[in-house]
């Protein structure tokens, strides 16, 4: 099974101006989920998708804690449950921006995701904070500080060598830190464009 997590949408509408709704007006990932032809789910991330008028969301939800632990726990369950109901026994994460940096941090919690392929993912939050002169994410997990503890998961970090968000030598450091994991410059592309070009490339040689 193929599961698909969109990237942080919206969370500010100015630097100091937090979304009321975080949903992206461009979900790069259903598109590229339309793109693959294997059983596939698209894993919503709290709060998102109309769900911010739930009375247990919260904004931090989508801003500081966008990367916490009740975020994790929330999609873990969803997960496990999509997995359990299809009957999968090996599952493959895909994720953008900060829909990448979820994918990590989840596939080190669920034992059937045997696979991820992140695009322009954050994956050292601090140093991406640093980089944009952001306040810090605080509450958020940052998948830098973190060795991966299943060796057999196969991870692939795919980035845009023109990707302003997450900057080459962002990602190349933050997986050299993570041990090492593998990471493809891919020319002339950015955050969002243009992969949808590559992708059914990408899906038949997945790790």
């Amino acid at each position: 099974m193929h599961v698909y997590i969109e990237g942080d949408g919206t969370p500010f509408l100015h630097r100091d101006t937090i979304a009321s709704d975080p949903t992206p007006s461009d979900p790069l990932m259903l598109r590229l989920m339309a793109l693959d032809s294997a059983r596939s789910i698209y894993l919503g991330r709290p709060c998102y998708f109309e769900l911010y008028r739930d009375q247990d969301c919260s904004a931090t939800f989508w801003t500081f804690r966008r990367y916490g632990p009740e975020v994790l726990d929330s999609m873990e369950t969803v997960l496990r449950a999509e997995t359990e109901k299809a009957g999968a026994t090996r599952v493959a994460l895909f994720g953008h921006s900060g829909g990448g940096t979820l994918a990590v941090l989840l596939a080190q919690r669920v034992e059937a995701v045997t696979s991820v392929v992140t695009i322009g993912a954050n994956l050292d939050v601090a140093a991406w904070c640093g980089l944009h002169h952001f306040t810090p994410l605080v509450g958020s997990l940052n998948p830098a500080d973190q060795r991966p503890s299943r060796p057999d998961l196969k991870t692939l970090h795919l980035v845009g060598e023109d990707d302003g968000n997450t900057p080459p030598a962002l990602v190349q450091a933050a997986a050299h830190e993570r041990g090492g994991e593998p990471v493809r410059v891919i020319a002339h592309f950015d955050h969002r464009c243009c992969w949808s070009s590559v992708w059914p490339d990408i899906l038949s040689e997945e790790p």
